[in-house]
């Protein structure tokens, strides 16, 4: 065993160190033993930890320190970065242990240098155990005590680990203000792995914040830092690039950031960053191979401990869902949201509540999740985030319960899989036809005696019996066609009896329901006062009036109920969001719904005279005129002079 025989000079070491020269300092100690002194061995760990950003080789060299009745400030420093180590490493034992040594230790010695390092220790160690309020308090003595030493590395990691805290808790502008002086700090001192670290970090907080240009500039200034001082931190900014990317929809741009990540996080052994960079990877690919984004996921879920289970919980969600097996990725978003609130992270509160409506089969409760999303967003600070789930909220619909939709606003189509089902496949037009009747019932049932006589009113002569048998035919060709692989009529969509027929239209994908019921939510939304989530789900249900009720059966009397009904909730639906339009003075939008309104029913005068006051004020004076003369025109139709 080769020892450290000379008493080693530190004022070299300790120049390098503040200065990050990398190289510097692995010249000083490409000679050493195989034992080391405390104080030695604590510089060594700092610069494979803190500055090459390697915790593995960190563990190495730190072990090789002699910890003797840990007294020393020395041995304290040693204890608490062999504490930080085994945090990066994902041992929480270990991190616990070596924490509560070092604070031991460093009270001994009396050192304001060994107490912050230990205060350090034991704020990470409150971390990974998910102590959020220990966190905070440790990390403030621990900048009392560097700032009295004036240990400037200290002092720079410190406010580092601090805005990570309060990121994580949506407190941005205290995070930001943490790392302005910590980016300060490091430039004053020449650093460039610090000031790398601080400018990620920075990132991340702009990214938060849904500044992704700003996050952008900070990533790539930060790569550029790590490469030239070759750094192994740089797995960080890479990460958070590819996070950026992937929110932004640069799906290869994001995929290359992970590919790049994983193996610089696995050969130095940063868990936290292979965790998040294996979850992102996996969310990034599952919707074109879930096989492999559900791979990865069950990694990094393998891989995890502490608050980092809550990434990989959220991606190991979204990677089932992708696979088909809806019920366990609503079980993963339940425990991802318990393990976000154990760690008070907001922002993965609301992705894992976005993940809840995705699965959610209840429509209000999934439009309930959403909306809490979205205030989560609007609180933090990041109207990125907001403003997509806004669009989401908008657009949501019910979990698909099989293959079929069935559509009946314009034309009637039915769909399987994504495509039109062809003529052909109903073998019989009366089977077709039976679905359209069942479906403008609406869930309730029709006798079968009524429903021959609508389907079979121009047969003269046939006998009741034979066209009791010819239903059920059709009603068998129909069950093939809405129930898919179901086997047993008992699990049919299609509700029978020895009397009548009904559709179970809470099982299926149907645009009339799905229009109703989002309407219906988004005006109870907007009269119980939650004005900005009602009219961000009335804009989605807007979107999905492509037209009157069975428009190619307009003459039929028993379209006639469904028909006015669906009418009638558009223009509600539609007045709502023009006179929303109309009060913000958005005259373009306002005459877009008002038109729309118009089109569904040309004799509203409200409607005709807002139309003509939006075009004078947009300055469209040929549309004011011939706006006039429709609304004329409309108006002498009805007996009424203007």
């Amino acid at each position: 065993m080769r020892v450290l025989e000379s008493k080693p000079d530190f004022s070299t070491i300790d120049a390098l160190l503040l200065s990050g020269d990398i190289d510097g300092l692995l010249d000083e100690f490409a000679d050493l033993g195989d034992r080391l002194p405390a104080g030695m061995a604590w510089r060594v760990g700092l610069t494979h930890y803190l500055l090459r950003g390697s915790p593995r080789d960190a563990l190495r060299e730190l072990s090789k320190g002699d910890v003797g009745a840990e007294k020393t400030a020395d041995e304290a420093i040693l204890l608490g970065w062999l504490a930080s180590v085994h945090w990066a490493l994902g041992d929480l034992e270990a991190c616990t242990r070596d924490a509560e040594r070092a604070f031991l230790a460093a009270q001994a010695s009396g050192s304001c240098q060994a107490k912050a390092a230990a205060q350090v220790s034991l704020g990470l160690r409150a971390m990974l155990a998910g102590d959020r309020v220990g966190n905070a308090a440790h990390y403030a003595k621990a900048l009392r005590y560097a700032s009295a030493a004036a240990d400037s590395l200290q002092i720079i990691r410190v406010r580092m680990n601090r805005a990570a805290h309060f990121g994580d808790e949506g407190n941005y502008r205290e995070a930001l203000d943490d790392l302005a002086e910590a980016v300060k700090l490091a430039t004053e001192i020449g650093n460039p792995v610090l000031l790398g670290v601080a400018l990620t970090n920075e990132g991340d907080t702009f990214s938060a914040m849904g500044q992704l240009g700003e996050a952008v500039s900070r990533f790539h200034q930060a790569t550029q830092l790590f490469q030239q001082a070759g750094s192994g931190k740089v797995s960080f900014s890479l990460l958070s690039l590819g996070d950026v990317q992937r929110r932004r929809g640069q799906l290869a741009l994001a995929q290359a950031a992970y590919e790049e990540t994983i193996p610089l996080a696995e050969a130095h052994g940063h868990t936290q960053v292979l965790v998040a960079a294996l979850a992102g990877l996996a969310e990034t690919v599952c919707e074109a191979d879930p096989e492999t984004g559900l791979q990865l996921a069950s990694r990094a879920h393998k891989e995890a401990v502490g608050p980092f289970t809550t990434v990989a919980l959220l991606a190991l969600a979204k990677a089932t869902l992708a696979s088909g097996d809806v019920e366990r990725a609503g079980q993963l978003a339940i425990e991802a949201q318990r393990s976000a609130r154990a760690h008070r992270d907001r922002a993965s509160i609301a992705r894992a509540l976005e993940l809840q409506a995705q699965v959610c089969a209840d429509w209000e409760r999934a439009g309930r999740y959403l909306a809490e999303a979205r205030g989560i967003w609007i609180d933090l600070g990041s109207a990125f985030d907001a403003e997509r789930v806004t669009v989401v909220l908008g657009d949501h619909s019910p979990l698909a319960v099989g293959p079929v939709a069935i559509r009946t606003l314009g034309r009637f189509e039915v769909s399987v899989g994504g495509k039109p089902l062809p003529p052909s496949a109903w073998q019989s037009r009366k089977a077709r036809d039976l679905l359209r009747l069942l479906v403008g019932r609406r869930g309730r049932p029709i006798a079968r005696e009524e429903l021959v006589d609508l389907l079979w009113a121009d047969e003269q002569g046939v006998s009741t019996e034979k066209r009791l048998h010819r239903l059920a035919v059709a009603l068998s060709i129909v069950r093939g066609v809405v129930d898919g692989p179901r086997q047993s009529s008992s699990d049919s969509v299609v509700l029978a009896d020895g009397s009548s027929i009904a559709l179970d239209t809470s099982r299926m994908n149907i645009d009339l329901e799905t229009f109703i019921r989002q309407a219906e939510h988004g005006l109870r939304l907007h009269r119980a006062g939650k004005t900005d989530d009602g009219l961000a789900v009335l804009i989605g249900a807007e979107r999905r009036y492509t037209g009157d009720f069975m428009e190619d059966e307009p003459y039929e009397a028993w379209t006639r109920v469904p028909r006015e009904l669906a009418r009638a909730t558009y223009l509600r639906v539609g007045r709502v969001l023009a006179e929303a339009a109309l009060r913000r003075c958005d005259t373009d939008e306002a005459i877009h719904y008002l038109l729309r309104i118009l089109a569904v029913d040309g004799y509203d005068e409200q409607t005709h005279l807002d139309l003509i006051e939006s075009y004078a004020k947009a300055g469209r004076h040929g549309e004011v005129r011939r706006a006039r003369e429709r609304y004329a025109g409309a108006m002498a139709e009805l007996g009424v002079t203007v």
